[in-house]
């Protein structure tokens, strides 16, 4: 499927779309058995946790309309004043170049604006913990120094799958220096502790913000937010108001230099869980570690049933995207329905490309 909008690479395990400005939002589904991110093709979108069988669904940020909740990594240049986001939303202005490159459980957005070269590399570990790993990079390609501000930033909704839980009067949060975080909390009595989550980072940032209406600033929107466009906004706690957590990051960057920022994005059930879990995710080459892992159990679902027939979209269909399906829809297709026919379905789409995932669904 080479079109206007992109092609496949050459061993077909990534689409790059290489024009912003598809038809409709190009969502990209990743997970581990719990926590599901949707992202659109411009970062935005949808993520939350959801244990099997229990009924709860704990929303960390909302899509509410399908075009992608909020979720943005702005770019700031501190000389000229000059600001913009990673992937062109919401402004979508014209870049010297953009792509986004859709992978087997990750995703990856490229993009070069005002002689500043940045990606943002979004995933899922495969493991039992409830987060998402981003990995931000900013390089200055250039023949003079660039002070860059960057700013990670997602709205915490914190809201439930089928129960009314979106009480403003009931959102707070606030910045932790010690663990570069921002924790949200939903402190609502009626529903379980696991409605609260963070946005952490592996450096300690110049700045953040709890509050949506201190990021944005009043009558604003996500195309001129208030805290990027300043440069100079902290704000530290939140209380019955929507919440908006961001983390903004001062770099120097040398001709040639580079810039790499890990952020965690995850649900907890209080701080002492949300810290360890930051610890864990955050420390010393672990998300580089993590994203090997998903590449490796990718490469090996891959290897398994690999047909060759003179066609080859049939080939990379039922080589790599079909396994991928059938994975995506036997952890996460099944969240309702997992009657006698739904697990008959599952055994038959896995009995020829992973018999051992047929026998647990039996």
């Amino acid at each position: 499927m080479n079109t206007d909008l992109g092609a496949f690479t050459a061993d077909g395990r990534e689409y790059v779309i290489t024009d912003p400005r598809t038809p409709r939002p190009w969502h990209n589904y990743l997970c581990n058995r719990t926590y599901l991110v949707n992202l659109t093709q411009h970062g935005t979108g949808a993520s939350f946790w959801q244990p099997a069988g229990e009924g709860l669904r704990v929303n960390v940020t909302e899509d509410r309309d399908g075009s992608g909740g909020p979720r943005f990594v702005y770019l700031r240049d501190n000389d000229s004043g000059a600001f913009w986001s990673l992937t062109g939303a919401p402004r979508f202005e014209d870049f010297a170049e953009w792509e986004c490159r859709v992978g087997l459980g990750y995703q990856v957005m490229r993009s070069v604006h005002h002689g500043i070269e940045a990606s943002w590399r979004v995933f899922v570990p495969q493991s039992a913990e409830r987060a998402e790993l981003w990995t931000l990079t900013v390089a200055n390609p250039g023949a003079r120094p660039r002070r860059i501000s960057v700013f990670p930033h997602l709205e915490l909704h914190l809201t439930g799958g089928s129960t009314l839980m979106d009480f403003i009067a009931v959102l707070g949060g606030r910045y932790v220096p010690d663990c570069h975080a921002v924790f949200g909390i939903n402190s609502c009595v009626k529903f379980p502790p696991d409605f609260k989550a963070y946005l952490a980072s592996d450096r300690r940032p110049e700045a953040a913000t709890v509050s949506r209406d201190a990021f944005l600033g009043h009558y604003r929107t996500y195309c001129n937010p208030l805290a990027v466009e300043r440069g100079d906004v902290h704000n530290d706690q939140a209380g019955t108001e929507w919440l908006g957590a961001s983390l903004r990051h001062d770099l120097t960057l040398a001709p040639g230099g580079q810039a790499v920022i890990h952020c965690a994005v995850g649900v907890m059930r209080d701080e002492t869980e949300g810290r360890a879990a930051i610890g864990r995710l955050l420390a010393p080459g672990a998300p580089d570690a993590a994203f090997a892992e998903l590449r490796a159990q990718t490469a090996a679902r891959c290897g398994r049933l690999v047909v060759s027939t003179s066609d080859p979209r049939f080939d990379r269909w039922v080589n790599i995207w079909l396994k991928h399906q059938l994975r995506f829809v036997r952890h996460w297709g099944r969240v309702i329905g997992r009657g006698f026919r739904d697990i008959l379905q599952d055994c038959f789409g896995h009995r020829l490309t992973d018999p051992a995932a047929a026998r647990l669904s039996a």
